[in-house]
């Protein structure tokens, strides 16, 4: 490249001819400039500039090097020093670092400092001409985003493009027994050689990528630590850019108390399942032949104090059945079956069978049917769970005297059910919360609704399955629920 451009020259002449274009220039462009006398060490021009980024006012400085030196951080100044040195000796050695200096008011400013030096006809320096520029947020930024990465809960790596390890946090050092410099280390003595080429394959696709967060990944898999024992963990692994170079963040999870909780969960679901549920099973039927008619001549305050029995035994097996629910339904391994479903039928069925509760409840049922035939692919007895769970929710919620009216629609993909009460809705705070298991709303004006609070979550876990999905809103006057089943191709209802 030519650098004898005439604009060069003309900016040239124009500096030299006009002290406004090089107060300019360094006022628009840099937060100080130096120049420094080597031949007479204590004399330096420094610009207002540089004064004002530190808090002073040029009036009070002096044009002397001493007047900045015990501003600077001082192993910073050895750092500048040194490479001051290298300069003066060999021009092609960059003087150019980021050094701390004490603001006015005590804070720390990060300044990147350069120069070069002018040398004489015998290539010795004489003079020093520097800049400065004030790098303060982004190294706070820096050290924030260190701040994070060393005190991740997670083990964080970082991978170069070479597949070596570039950095670890303390989280990873102890996990792993990584030592304190990681040079020589790369992702094979970590990974096994599957996940390590997987690793490799995405380093090399990401100069290419048009989408590089479409080659972020999640995988349970086994490291290695360097003392040779292995861990199981889950690894996701994030494409970064630092200096134009592609590397990869490597977060590891430990599934050590994971599969802990998964084992103390099984042993919790056996539990239930064999001692609870079986002895229970027993007391209700006992319970039962006494309340039966064989026994008609007992003593009016037995038989209250059995009923009394019954209704809690009932209530304690209906929190077994939703316990053991929610296990089976959150794991895949156990089928649904799956039959040609009226869901119609099924609402009504519903209706049917909660009628009497909801009598009870001084509570009136309408239904809504804008969708008939309405044959979708589903296991009955889960979804008759749902709407059994949403009338009941919708029953216990509503004023007495009012009614819950249930709709069935459809559109173009799916069939809609909405289950409509007149009761106080849900309160914001809880509604975060609403599918969870065990959750309850305790801010309801009239206080929390007895049941196991598995209901919602367990409904959700059964429409899940269908790839259908459940929603809740307030609408003014009460609460909607709705929940959708897909409509199935023609080729799946046959």
């Amino acid at each position: 490249m030519n650098d004898d451009h005439y604009l060069k020259r003309e900016l040239n002449a124009l500096l030299k001819a006009d002290d406004r274009i090089f107060e300019f220039i360094q006022s628009g462009s840099l937060d100080g400039l130096w120049y420094w006398d080597l031949e007479n060490p204590e004399q330096e021009w420094m610009s207002d500039r540089f004064w004002t980024t530190f808090g002073y006012d040029p009036g009070d400085k002096r044009h002397v090097a001493s007047e900045w030196q015990n501003m600077i951080n001082q192993d910073d100044l050895a750092v500048a020093l040194d490479n001051f040195d290298k300069h003066c000796q060999d021009p092609s050695h960059p003087y150019d670092q980021i050094v701390r200096y004490q603001h006015k008011d005590g804070s720390t400013v990060w300044v990147r400092c350069r120069g070069l030096a002018i040398r004489d006809d015998r290539g010795q320096p004489i003079r020093m001409l520097g800049a400065h520029t004030n790098v303060t947020q982004i190294m706070q930024l820096s050290e924030q985003y260190e701040s994070l990465f060393e005190n991740s809960p997670n083990g964080l790596i970082v991978i170069d493009h070479r597949g070596a390890l570039a950095k670890a946090n303390s989280v990873a050092r102890r996990w792993l027994s990584l030592p304190g410099e990681l040079s020589g280390l790369s992702i094979h003595q970590l990974l096994n050689e599957d996940s390590a080429r997987s690793a490799l394959d995405t380093l090399h696709q990401l100069p290419v990528a048009n989408d590089p967060t479409s080659l972020e990944s999640q995988s349970d898999i086994t490291v290695r630590t360097l003392g040779g024992a292995e861990l199981e963990m889950q690894v996701n692994i994030k494409p970064i850019k630092f200096e134009n170079q592609w590397m990869l963040l490597m977060s590891l999870v430990d599934l050590t108390v994971r599969k802990q909780v998964e084992a103390s969960k099984a042993n919790l679901i056996s539990l239930v399942n064999h001692e609870l549920r079986t002895p229970l099973t027993a007391i209700v039927g006992a319970i039962g032949l006494i309340r039966s008619d064989r026994y008609s001549d007992l003593p009016a305050e037995v038989v209250t104090l059995l009923d009394m029995a019954h209704r809690n035994c009932e209530k304690l097996r209906h929190l077994v059945d939703d316990i053991l629910s929610v296990d089976k339904l959150a794991s895949t391994d156990v089928p649904l079956r799956i039959t040609t479903v009226d869901l119609a039928r099924l609402i009504r069925d519903g209706i049917d069978d909660i009628r009497a509760f909801a009598e009870m409840h001084a509570v009136s049922l309408r239904f809504r049917c804008r969708a008939e035939p309405a044959q979708v692919l589903a296991d009955s007895f889960r979804v008759s769970q749902v709407i059994t769970n949403l009338l009941s929710n919708a029953i216990k919620h509503s004023p007495r005297n009012q009614p819950v009216t249930v709709a069935l629609s459809r559109d173009e993909h799916c069939f809609r059910v909405t289950v409509e009460d007149n009761g106080p809705g849900v309160s914001e705070q809880f509604r975060p919360y609403l599918f969870e298991r065990f959750s309850q709303d305790d801010r309801q004006p009239t206080g929390p609704i007895s049941g196991s609070g598995l209901g919602l979550h367990i409904s959700k876990l059964i429409l899940d399955r269908h790839g259908g999905s459940i929603a809740q809103r307030n609408t003014g006057n009460g609460s909607l629920f709705e929940f959708t089943l897909p409509i199935p191709s023609n080729s799946e209802a046959d």
